[in-house]
């Protein structure tokens, strides 16, 4: 590309020769174009010092995500300055969203900070409305997909449903949930949670421990050591085998790196602990391998490998955990064969396809939009764009889930985030919301924003397997003050002490916060509200125990007894 514009640049001749064999041109896709290619179809069209020749571009600024490939979204926003005069043609007419997804798709337009503004429409009647769901974590959010995955494959085939999120690693909890639930489905964009190198090694210690003579595990464990091959694996295995520890101790003394591994995992299977404690082990003892065969990117696989100790979070047996990770399927002969699966895929990836219904994950600050992209704001612009993108795949049916709170391995547990910006800019009415509540219920969230719909409750991802109708909620955000009803059903207890408690009665309002430098009020006497702890994040206040405890209920963690000085109502 360089070397062409050189020529049409130095070489008059050879351009003029150019220009007259193509006196039209046409650009599709002009919105993935780079800078040098925008110069070259400048420079074939005329000279830089006289008018330019004719030139049609065709592309939309609001699909340009590519940045990370060289596409600047310049190139199209400039058009019209670059060639004067040139006539600018809006297609707003949709052929594939219904009218519910187009509205929030021209919500996200009407807020970027330069774009050719442009309206959305369709001529289709009906559709689905759009559903605006927040999980109460990121655990149950896997829970809620697929209890709405289960609900829509009645209506639709599983190649016309699809699951998108920001990056690859967003989707591993699905991964496990839909293994778990038995729903078939093809990745693009990323690995498989499973099919990943380090992941394999860090399971195939998993595996040695609930089993020593498996055989496959061993041989992961052992390819990591130089100079152990094929051969040296059987040999080493049969000695392993015939329960000899002397003669064992000899054979691995010539692979002291294995010896030392084989060692760890009998010392870890001779003190139980619970799987995720089991795992943090297995990662501590496996970085150093892990640093020197993958010494390029080695801090982009931790990130992923921590992952599995979230995952293992729920389990009390790590045989039951490993046992899911295996439920995985091994792929079709037919990779084109998509029949029967869903669709899990990062939106880049999804560009340029289509579903009938399309589910959108992990709609919260730090991940949608990525965290990389809050420095500057073309970027963040771009993770509008993509934003855009993701919700024009679906034809019939959009689902948007923005979990509570996201499992945080450094805090030990979940922590509160705040929903994405993409979704605190959608507009009153726009989408249905739904809460679920820490009852169990799932509660929709009536237009004018004022309560839950308590006729409308049902039962949640943790209910009964019978349960019918949609399964997801909305926290209420932060601008606005719903009322508490979602917690009315909440159960009294005694406290850890013993104590029985003494429910809150007539509580006082919540505390208005004061302009200028005053800290944050504490949890006071008589306050059933909302509430935040720095290690359990939001919860909602439910009883008092004097003199200076309250109860609180923490989404994931359950009734707990604090004291109050350690806990910061909400406004």
């Amino acid at each position: 590309l360089f070397e062409l514009e050189a020529l049409l640049r130095e070489n008059p001749l050879a351009a003029a020769s150019l220009r007259q064999r193509f006196s039209h041109i046409l650009v599709d896709e002009y919105q993935d174009t780079n800078l040098v290619q925008a110069r070259i179809v400048r420079l074939l069209a005329g000279p830089l010092d006289g008018p330019p020749g004719n030139v049609m571009a065709v592309g939309d600024e609001a699909q340009s995500i590519y940045a990370f490939r060289g596409a600047n979204v310049r190139n199209i926003l400039d058009f019209p300055k670059l060639f004067p005069g040139a006539r600018v043609v809006r297609l707003e007419e949709n052929y594939r969203s219904t009218k519910p997804v187009l509205d929030v798709a021209n919500n996200l337009l009407s807020h970027a900070a330069e774009s050719f503004r442009k309206n959305l429409f369709t001529r289709k009647e009906g559709g689905d409305p759009v559903r605006l769901v927040t999980p109460l974590s990121d655990m149950s959010q896997a829970k809620l997909v697929v209890r709405r995955v289960e609900e829509l494959l009645a209506t639709h085939l599983p190649h016309e449903i699809a699951v998108l999120f920001r990056a690859g690693f967003h989707s591993y909890n699905l991964e496990m949930a839909l293994n778990q639930a038995g729903i078939a489905f093809r990745k693009y964009g990323g690995l498989r949670y499973t099919e990943a190198a380090h992941v394999k090694d860090v399971i195939a210690y998993a595996r040695l421990l609930l089993n020593p003579l498996d055989l496959p595990a061993f041989a992961r464990v052992a390819a990591q050591h130089s100079g152990i091959g094929p051969k040296t694996v059987e040999k080493l295995y049969a000695v392993a085998r015939s329960g000899d520890q002397k003669s064992t101790e000899k054979a691995f003394a010539k692979y002291p790196g294995f010896l030392e591994d084989m060692r760890f995992v009998d010392d870890l299977r001779a003190r139980p602990m619970p799987p995720s404690a089991t795992l943090s082990s297995v990662l501590e003892h496996y970085r150093p391998r892990l640093e020197a065969l993958y010494p390029e990117d080695w801090p982009r696989r931790q990130q992923g490998l921590e992952e599995i100790i979230q995952m293992a979070s729920g389990y009390s047996e790590l045989d039951l955990f490993v046992a899911d990770l295996a439920l995985e399927a091994p792929e079709d002969d037919d990779a084109d064969s998509n029949e029967g699966k869903i669709t899990l895929s990062t939106v880049h990836s999804a560009k340029g396809l289509e579903w009938n219904a399309v589910l959108i994950i992990d709609l919260v600050e730090d991940r949608f939009p990525s965290r990389h992209a809050l420095a500057r704001p073309e970027d963040f612009e771009e993770e509008r764009r993509l934003m855009y993108v993701a919700c024009t795949r679906a034809r019939q049916c959009l689902d948007l889930y923005a979990p509570a709170s996201l499992y945080n391995r450094a805090e030990r547990g979940s922590q509160h985030v705040s929903q994405s910006p993409f979704v605190r800019e959608l507009a009153p009415g726009m989408v249905e919301e739904w809460i679920e509540g820490f009852g169990g219920v799932l509660s929709r969230r009536s237009v004018g924003g004022v309560g839950f719909g308590r006729k409308t409750a049902m039962p949640s991802a943790g209910g009964p397997s019978g349960a019918q109708g949609f399964s997801g909620g909305l926290l209420p955000r932060p601008q606005r003050s719903p009322s508490h009803d979602a917690y009315d059903d909440c159960q009294l207890a005694p406290d850890d002490a013993g104590r029985q408690a003494t429910p809150l009665t007539n509580p006082a309002p919540a505390p208005v916060p004061t302009q200028g430098n005053s800290r944050p009020q504490a949890a006071g006497d008589g306050e059933l509200c909302y509430c935040r702890h720095r290690i359990f994040g939001r919860g909602k206040i439910v009883r008092h125990l004097p003199p200076d405890k309250v109860q609180v209920n923490f989404p994931g963690f359950g009734l707990k007894v604090i004291l109050s000085e350690y806990l910061i109502l909400e406004s």
